[in-house]
């Protein structure tokens, strides 16, 4: 069995850093939608032992809505998208033309739980766009350079206008 190399290991225990930091902004969101009178609850991650395993570890969703539509208590998910280096306070403040919201392959694969939306966290976590899956119809997949693999991916974005900004607490 090959030993993972440095770089391999060093690019593990980043992402588990991040998925770290990236617990209080799901639970920001989770607490967002309790506040609307929805039921949901936050699903659980299971971490990869290592950077070479990953692929058998994708989630499927951070948080679990449930909604009576088709039928009562029909399970939706919302993927959370906490962006550690954007600050915007508003729609009309987000820094750039597009948001990223997954990499194409997530988007496109299939799920236990049919997608709600995705909520795009802001830095600080005070805010988020929401964007909603009906919106899909209208996102485009580009091929972006992702520096912290070096590598180019395809990935689902939209303009922010697709989506609605709501206040953290």
């Amino acid at each position: 069995m090959d030993n993972p190399t440095l770089a391999q290991t060093s690019m593990h225990a980043e992402f588990v850093e991040r998925l770290s930091i990236s617990d209080l902004a799901v639970f920001r969101v989770y607490m967002y939608f309790v506040s609307m009178g929805f039921l949901l609850n936050i699903l659980q991650h299971e971490i990869s032992p290592d950077h070479r395993s990953r692929w058998k570890y994708t989630d499927d969703g951070d948080i679990e809505i449930f909604l009576d539509d088709p039928t009562p208590h029909t399970a939706y998910r919302i993927e959370v998208k906490h962006r550690t280096t954007i600050n915007f306070n508003s729609i009309d403040t987000y820094p750039f033309p597009d948001i990223i919201l997954d990499e194409a392959y997530k988007v496109e694969k299939d799920h236990d739980r049919p997608l709600f939306a995705y909520a795009i966290v802001n830095a600080d976590r005070t805010g988020m766009i929401i964007i909603p899956a009906r919106s899909l119809p209208y996102w485009f997949v580009r091929t972006i350079h992702d520096n912290h693999y070096n590598d180019d991916r395809k990935f689902y974005t939209c303009a922010p206008s697709l989506g609605v900004y709501k206040e953290l607490k």
